[in-house]
């Protein structure tokens, strides 16, 4: 199973790879095809700074099937999401997507020596926190389960919301809560919608409930913070209109 965000080699006979999705499931991949004598002549021989797997695949030690999969970083996943939009007019498509291919092969295909492990370790972590925030964020009327949270950064739910109450100081659910929260509080300071629109909104079906979760973070319930942020401004007294020498008496 390929979970989201994540890069998968793949070696050998392609008719061998079988995938499946379940209903209404959505997928976007970029697959990369290359050949072994492709990628001896573009790494000049040299199997230096390669990944274990891909200096097996150029040795022939590597037998078919695929690698573990590996999350996404967040440049390579920038990379991948300029392709969808090119920056570059449409003549030179032809010199800007092979280049912009290749770069992702080279911070795919390649190993970071330098980098300790407590350092990948951390920055993967940040990433993986980073895209939950992102997701929660993008749906707060409907967000997904932790189970789901878990498959779309890739990790197990458990090393998740542990991960994220490691790095963040708070729970995956009280993280939520507060985006719901601030977003309520952001439309009725706006005007733009009543207690009971706003609730809806960022996913409360109870309005008990949304209230008494308001009144904890902002110190009110939400009916007079509406209303205390949507104080009427002042009127300027209009001046009475000239008398005519015709109105004296």
């Amino acid at each position: 199973m390929i979970n989201p965000q994540t890069v998968l080699q793949y070696s050998g006979n392609t008719k061998s790879l079988q995938v499946d999705r379940h209903a209404a499931q959505r997928h976007r991949f970029l697959t990369v095809v290359m050949s072994k004598n492709w990628l001896t002549h573009t790494t000049l021989g040299s199997a230096k700074g390669l990944n274990p797997e891909t200096r097996a695949f150029l040795d022939g030690r590597r037998r078919p099937g695929h690698s573990r999969g590996q999350v996404l970083s967040s440049q390579v996943k920038r990379l991948t999401e300029e392709l969808l939009a090119p920056p570059v007019p449409t003549s030179c498509h032809g010199l800007w997507f092979p280049a912009r291919i290749q770069e992702i092969l080279a911070h795919t295909l390649t190993t970071t020596e330098n980098e300790l492990f407590c350092e990948r370790h951390k920055r993967v972590a940040n990433e993986r926190i980073d895209q939950v925030k992102k997701i929660l964020t993008e749906d707060l009327e409907h967000p997904p389960a932790l189970a789901e949270l878990g498959r779309r950064v890739g990790c197990s739910p458990y090393h998740l919301s542990r991960l994220f109450s490691e790095h963040t100081g708070t729970t995956i659910s009280r993280y939520l809560r507060s985006l719901r929260l601030e977003r309520a509080a952001e439309l009725l300071r706006e005007g733009r919608c009543n207690v009971t629109e706003a609730a809806l909104t960022v996913g409360y079906s109870s309005l008990s409930h949304f209230s008494k979760a308001f009144a904890e973070m902002f110190g009110e319930c939400p009916c007079v913070f509406g209303l205390k942020k949507s104080i009427l401004r002042p009127t300027i007294p209009r001046r009475p209109p000239a008398r005519r020498k015709s109105d004296s008496v």
